[in-house]
């Protein structure tokens, strides 16, 4: 993208919603070819685009790109919207305090921050939704877990792109 568009904000936000928008439609096809997606996990496209700019932001950011977030996956999935919306809500915050506190354009941070922002966001989804049997419990921690690591593995490539599209780290 060139330097004059980029340095426009409203262009920067239209690109990330049409990536949202993108992230969205290959989110409810890829899991078409995952078929054992309750032992291998699957990625959360949308989760992993919203994490990412709110690491560029602060906390009260990272909430309104994490409540964007919720709302896509709520109209994508036909989920329950309040818990989905929230849970994602909070992810948007907790990645948006790594912002104020680490160095952002680190790998390691962006990656751990992905990871631990999934983290959240499936454990406030599971103590709003919580399962009724053990078995159920135990089989939802294993699929949060692979979640979040399907999510850590697409944030270095994802970052990048939006880094390409003039979404630059500020302490860069």
């Amino acid at each position: 993208m060139t330097d004059y568009l980029s340095a426009v904000p409203a262009v920067r936000f239209c690109v990330l919603l049409l990536l949202l928008c993108l992230a969205a439609g290959l989110q409810a096809n890829v899991v078409l070819f995952l078929p054992h997606a309750e032992v291998t996990g699957r990625p959360d496209f949308v989760l992993t685009l919203c994490l990412l700019p709110a690491l560029l932001s602060d906390a009260a950011g990272g909430c309104g790109w994490g409540f964007g977030a919720g709302l896509v996956t709520s109209a994508l999935t036909g989920q329950a919207v309040g818990s989905t919306l929230v849970s994602r809500t909070v992810a948007g915050c907790v990645a948006g305090g790594f912002s104020e506190r680490f160095v952002r354009s680190n790998p390691l941070v962006i990656v751990s921050a992905v990871l631990t922002g999934s983290l959240v966001a499936d454990a406030v989804y599971l103590l709003c939704n919580p399962p009724l049997s053990l078995d159920a419990l135990l089989g939802a921690l294993r699929f949060t877990a692979m979640n979040a690591l399907w999510n850590a593995a697409l944030a270095l490539p994802l970052a990048h792109l939006l880094r390409r599209l003039g979404w630059i780290w500020d302490d860069d």
